[in-house]
């Protein structure tokens, strides 16, 4: 979704036809995760489109901080670290800097395919060297 959304964003920023509009970025304000995910994707736009770093996008959103609740382990159980948004910009920021992670050829559907559960539900975390796997689950499903 990041992907998407930068570069959505910044082809309505690039057409013409809204050249004399304004574009709003909102989400709710009642509803402390979606919040952070929606301030977490412009802040990512800030930092792959825009050139921003980790630190400036963050500071953007100060007036919020406290209201941003922290990400957590998406596995069942105990949760055994969370990760707050400023983190996950920030390795956002390095993924760029080590070319882990380039807008110009990011292949979304590639990736958008290996997500899904039946074709194994894996990321690459640095491409060609690290996988990351679906969590253990205790049954199958009988599908």
């Amino acid at each position: 979704m990041v992907h998407r959304y930068s570069r959505e964003l910044a082809r309505l920023l690039r057409d013409k036809n809204y050249s004399n509009n304004r574009i709003f970025h909102y989400c709710t304000s009642d509803k402390a995760d979606k919040m952070v995910n929606g301030a977490f994707l412009m802040g990512a736009f800030m930092i792959i489109i825009l050139k921003c770093t980790a630190e400036k996008a963050w500071n953007m959103f100060r007036p919020y901080h406290c209201l941003f609740k922290p990400y957590r382990d998406a596995s069942k159980g105990n949760c055994l670290y969370q990760c707050t948004m400023l983190q996950c910009l920030q390795g956002l920021e390095y993924a760029i800097k080590f070319k882990w992670y380039d807008f110009r050829t990011f292949n979304v559907k590639e990736y958008e395919f290996y997500e899904r559960v039946e074709n194994g539900d894996v990321n690459w975390i640095i491409p060609g060297k690290f996988m990351a796997f679906m969590g253990p689950i205790e049954k199958r499903d009988a599908n």
